[in-house]
């Protein structure tokens, strides 16, 4: 038997909001409020409406497996059968195959479904519209993976392909490796190949069936070709991470007169990066006409920590009867000797001092891993363009040499184009990151000659999706995590120092807030403070220079 929901005041309000008004809503849920179960009890009042005689149809759409999994399994606990629950990939998959259908039908073809779904799709494509240009690009295989980035990037942001120097903006916008807009020829080249692969993977799907990940949202949201069953109700949670494509299939799902309810933390997006709309609740409250609906008490965080964030987020108040807790500037030799009891986790701004405050865990003793294997296989990547730009002849006694020119000649290619200052910053992690790196190497490898495959296998081994003991992750990598014990390192880089923009300010005090609020019991500042938060008298005094 599910245990009884008994709602808060403010979750009641969202109730009484969905029991008894008409249009769209917007639930506005602070970190650890409890989101999840008021969609449990919103969940539940619609299926009451069912069961009182309305043949409503209502969708729950997550972005992951597992969200979906879970809130499945809570409604099925509760008897409730008349929600359904989906990623909005699987539900986008649903619509393209009836699509894929009906065109071909529509052909004289008669097919089951789609063919298959193949992660590599626009690699292929990719490689294939290039191919001609071989030849004359310096790094074929790097240039192809760039232009497969670009569509994607493309496609998400619902970007015009037509708009020549839009599309150049995403390369510098989302730090595209293997494309450089400042060669004219590889520019011309990747610009035709995009044209191409865009057509041909919209007539892969069409006549053969054959889609990737992102083409069952971005064919769902745009080709006309594909229909999709209204629904009365349409729920979304985590909202703040849509991007325009995601945001465009929602629109399509919900029926004429149906209801849209979004739910979802403004100030936990900080995917703008990597192709979530920088304001997407901005735009689903103002293209819906959304009510906004609060949730504003924490539970996760003690009353310290909301204490200290409140003006990043304000109206965001403690639960009662939370703990005090502890919010703390400590030195590194207090850091390195710590034994807090329960989980742990480092996070930080960028990667480099990740890096190497977990090489000095390891050197003590101490079981420690970097989060995102993916950020390994990217350094990985960036060495190889290093050491091939220099003819594979980087060594041990050049390292520091060759990576500084090759970082100066990137830099010097940025500095006339849009958004530079963002892109010098991207590089300068990137190559702070791999200088930790190679000084943990030389002390850890001493007296082994130098060889580039194994200073690769060296950076790939500290990375791990799977990790154990004290945790290092950068904060985008902690987002929906939790831990008793939270340590910041290099507060001083929050704000980033590069950061000029309206909406980039916008996207680090929103690393700011997720950062302080994954912990539960205490937070702690390493030799740093935050600038823009001010830290409990008895200890908010510098300790490093």
């Amino acid at each position: 038997m599910a245990k009884e929901l008994v709602p808060s005041t403010y979750q009641k309000e969202v109730l009484e909001f969905v029991r008894k008004n008409t249009g769209n809503f917007f639930i506005d849920a602070v970190a650890g409020s409890g989101k999840t179960s008021t969609l449990e009890m919103v969940a539940n009042a619609l299926d009451a409406m069912v069961r009182a005689g309305n043949p409503l149809r209502i969708l729950f759409v997550a972005f992951n497996k597992s969200i979906a999994k879970e809130l499945g399994s809570r409604l099925e606990k509760r008897g409730i059968t008349s929600v359904e629950c989906s990623t909005i990939h699987s539900f986008c998959l649903k619509a393209l195959n009836g699509a894929y259908r009906e065109y071909n039908r529509s052909k004289g073809r008669f097919v089951a479904g789609l063919k298959n779904v193949e992660s590599d799709k626009y690699y292929g494509l990719c490689e294939a519209a290039l191919e001609a240009e071989k030849p004359f690009l310096d790094d074929f295989r790097g240039t192809v993976q760039g232009l497969k980035k670009l569509v994607r990037f493309l496609r998400l942001t619902m970007t015009s392909p037509k708009n020549e120097e839009d599309v150049r903006d995403l390369v510098y916008h989302y730090d595209i490796e293997g494309i450089d807009p400042n060669d004219s020829h590889e520019w011309d080249a990747v610009y035709a190949a995009l044209q191409v692969v865009l057509e041909k993977g919209k007539r892969q799907f069409l006549d053969d069936g054959i889609v990737d990940f992102d083409d069952m949202v971005v064919f769902t949201a745009l080709l006309k070709e594909v229909k999709v069953q209204g629904y009365d109700y349409v729920m979304v949670d985590e909202a703040q991470d849509l991007n325009k494509a995601q945001l465009a299939v929602i629109m399509k799902a919900v029926k004429k007169n149906g209801r849209m309810g979004f739910a979802g933390d403004v100030f936990q997006a900080i995917y703008a990066f990597s192709g979530a709309d920088a304001k997407s609740v901005e735009n689903i409250i103002t293209k819906t006409d959304a009510t906004v609906l609060p949730l504003s008490v924490c539970y996760r965080c003690p009353r310290q920590v909301v204490k200290l964030i409140e003006h990043i987020r304000p109206g965001i108040k403690s639960a009662d009867g939370a703990p005090e807790g502890t919010v703390k500037l400590v030195v590194r030799d207090e850091f390195m000797e710590m034994a807090p009891e329960g989980e742990t986790i480092v996070l930080c701004r960028t990667t480099a001092p990740l890096v190497a405050e977990c090489l000095n865990f390891l050197r003590n003793g101490i079981r420690a891993s970097v989060r995102g294997r993916d950020i390994g296989k990217n350094l990985t990547a960036m060495l190889k363009k290093i050491n091939k730009s220099f003819a594979g002849e980087l060594s041990s006694s050049n390292f520091y040499e060759f990576v500084g020119k090759w970082q100066a000649n990137q830099n010097a290619m940025f500095m006339n184009h849009k958004n530079a200052d963002e892109k010098i910053a991207l590089l300068q992690d990137k190559v702070d990151t791999i200088l930790a790196f190679f000084d943990g190497y030389l002390v850890d490898r001493a007296g082994q000659p130098f060889s580039f495959d194994s200073f690769e296998q060296y950076v790939n081994s500290k990375f791990s999706d799977d990790v154990r003991g004290v945790v290092f992750s950068t904060i985008h990598k902690a987002k929906g995590l939790e831990y008793d014990n939270v340590y910041i390192l290099r507060g001083d880089k929050m704000p980033h120092p590069m950061v000029k923009n309206e909406w980039e300010r916008e996207q680090e005090d929103h690393l700011i807030y997720v950062a302080c609020t994954r912990a539960k019991r205490n937070l702690y500042f390493v030799d740093y403070e935050v600038a823009s938060l001010t830290l409990p008298e008895e200890t908010a005094v510098a300790v490093a220079a």
